[in-house]
């Protein structure tokens, strides 16, 4: 399977929400696409991508 990182750039591309997408949302939509992904890893996984995402500012946060 792709990355963590690229996989959670696709999930959001394909959801396409305007106010966001969440992240149960993004964990669903990567499991049933990418079905040979460890859920178990995918959490550590997503979790560091969103990171990432955020530091470089490829992702924005929705403020709760």
């Amino acid at each position: 399977h792709p990355k963590h990182f690229d996989m959670l750039m696709e999930a959001m591309t394909s959801l396409n929400k305007r106010i966001g997408v969440t992240v149960p949302a993004l964990k669903n939509y990567i499991t049933n696409e990418h079905t040979s992904v460890d859920i178990n890893r995918l959490k550590i996984g997503l979790k560091k991508a969103l990171e990432k995402g955020v530091e470089e500012g490829r992702i924005v946060r929705a403020g709760s």
